[in-house]
This record gives C-alpha cells, sequence and structure tokens, in this order.
C-alpha cells in the first residue's frame, strides 16, 4: 500500500492568491504540524493546483478511520486557535470527505497529482468500487511517469459532523476519489485520460459528477518530522 494508512482526510477548497501568503504561513507552522501532534495522523500534504476547479487540494494519511473520529482529534478541532480562526475565513468552496482507503497500491510520493471527485449512481457503489479496484486502478499504477494510485471511500457520518472549528465553513462531502500521483502533470493527466475517461467510468455505475483536477505538490510533512 503506498499510502501510509488506512484512512485518509481529503479536502478540496479555494483561497485568493491575497490571501495566501497567511494561509501558507498558518497551514505549514500550525495545521500540518498540529494534527501531526495526534496519534495516528502520518503523514500530511498540500498541493497548489496547476489545472483544477479548486485552488487548493489537502490530504492527512491516518492510520485508520477511528483517528479522524476520536477524542484526541475530536479535542482538537473543539479549541480552534486565533490564528486558525482568523486564516479559516479564507477557506470557501470546500470539498471535504473522512474516507477509508479501499485501493492504494505504488511506491513513493508524486510530485503531481491528478484528482477526480466521482459519485454513484444509486444502487451502483458496489460495482463501481469493483471496477476501479479490480481493472482500471491496478492499470493506471502501471501507466508511464505513475507512482501511485488510491481509492478513498467517504464514510458519509463521520464526514458530516460539523466542529468549532469548521462551523462557518460549509463543505460537500464526495463519495469516492481517485488520487493518481506522478511525476509530471503530463504523466498523470495521460494516465487519467486514457484509463479514466468520465465516458467509462459512467458505464461502470459513477453518475454525471466528474470533477477532474492537477496540482503540485507544496509541502509533505510526517510524523517523523515533527518529532525533530
Amino acid at each position: 500500500m503506498a499510502l501510509a494508512g488506512k484512512a485518509v482526510m481529503i479536502n478540496w477548497s479555494n483561497v485568493a492568491p491575497e490571501h495566501r501568503d497567511q494561509y501558507y504561513d498558518w497551514h505549514d507552522r500550525e495545521h500540518i504540524a498540529g494534527r501531526l501532534t495526534v496519534p495516528g495522523f502520518l503523514r500530511g500534504r498540500r498541493h497548489l493546483a496547476i489545472d483544477a476547479d479548486r485552488d487548493i487540494f489537502n490530504m492527512y494519511e491516518v492510520l485508520d478511520l477511528g483517528v479522524l473520529t476520536g477524542e484526541d482529534y475530536t479535542r482538537l478541532t473543539r479549541n480552534p486557535s486565533e490564528a486558525t480562526r482568523a486564516t479559516s475565513k479564507f477557506i470557501v468552496d470546500a470539498f471535504r470527505a473522512l474516507a477509508r482507503v479501499r485501493y492504494s497500491a505504488g511506491k513513493g510520493v508524486g510530485a503531481c497529482v491528478q484528482t477526480l471527485r466521482l459519485e454513484a449512481q444509486p444502487g451502483a457503489q458496489d460495482s463501481l468500487e469493483t471496477f476501479l479496484c479490480g481493472a482500471a486502478l491496478p492499470a493506471l499504477s502501471m501507466s508511464p511517469g505513475v507512482v501511485a494510485v488510491h481509492l478513498c471511500v467517504a464514510d458519509q457520518a463521520a464526514s458530516g459532523v460539523v466542529s468549532p472549528e469548521r462551523k462557518d465553513r460549509p463543505t460537500i462531502v464526495p463519495g469516492l476519489a481517485v488520487i493518481v500521483e506522478g511525476t509530471t502533470v503530463a504523466a498523470v493527466r495521460k494516465a487519467v485520460d486514457a484509463g479514466l475517461p468520465a465516458d467509462r467510468v459512467r458505464q461502470h455505475g459513477a453518475d454525471d459528477t466528474y470533477i477532474s483536477g492537477s496540482y503540485g505538490l507544496q509541502i509533505l510533512m510526517t510524523r517523523e518530522d515533527i518529532g525533530r
């Protein structure tokens, strides 16, 4: 498994260019570092859009979903800092999911990622996941320039909990997320265009929701980094 844990917290959102310096400073020094002090948080990343409908894509890899619903993390989100309160107002138009890792293959971390947000047609969740895990993603993982591929499936109940930290930040929960990591933007785009075109995914149970975007890695931090 290429991801560090069995669950993730993933988030796509907009932050206007004039607020990004403040956002980056807060996210680097407080948000990522603070999350990684919580037992079970293993790795945090931030990506900036290259060609996408949202400016920022963040991903936190955790031991399992219980980390994201447990008391240690909940306690942290109940008491947002002044910096968090001040910066949160700049984060808008968010998609966010607490999700189980359904499939993960590859080695290493890519400099670029292509993300897909998907929803299953009614009654087609199992067939869509079977197609992705059994055929599409294993083939995608072998594409030139691709280093890892992942399927993350949202836990709707866990994702729907609104903490004090997020009470003024409405979010949409995407049902499924495919994340393709690679060495170049061209590599991940080509792999997704060839292996997961929208019409093919719909034939296997996805609805008309199909949002693809490419991002470049800005920062990656591990739990071990915090202890140094």
